[in-house]
């Protein structure tokens, strides 16, 4: 066996060992483990759609800049408890579909900085 054969040989063996071994959806494990606590101002409640539409700063786990945009709800928060202009504080995470939803969320009140613990 030349010293080519060989090296072609070891080559294969290692880029199969590196295939067996290497997670496939570590990128999208991670991805949706992220969660994120920040601040914003709701514009707007769709109450039969459970989303609601914020006003929010950077969101630096999820690669965001600040804009406005709708996120929906999960769980057993109550939005008749929230108004539009609330400033709030909420808890934003990726789902396995991707999407980022609010798992829960309060509203601050005048000079507060945080809500959530």
């Amino acid at each position: 066996m030349t010293t080519t054969d060989k090296l072609s040989r070891i080559t294969k063996a290692l880029a199969l060992i590196v295939t067996i071994i290497t997670p496939p959806v570590v990128a999208d494990a991670q991805d949706r483990k992220r969660i994120e606590i920040t601040k914003g101002k709701i514009v707007k409640i769709d109450e039969s759609g459970r989303r609601v539409k914020i006003t929010h700063g950077e969101l630096k786990q999820f690669n965001m800049q600040p804009m406005t945009m709708y996120f929906g709800v999960a769980g057993a928060t109550d939005l008749t408890a929230f108004r539009e202009d609330d400033e709030i504080q909420f808890e934003l995470k990726r789902g396995r579909d991707k999407t980022l939803r609010i798992m829960t969320m309060c509203t601050l009140e005048e000079n507060q900085t945080a809500c959530l613990n």
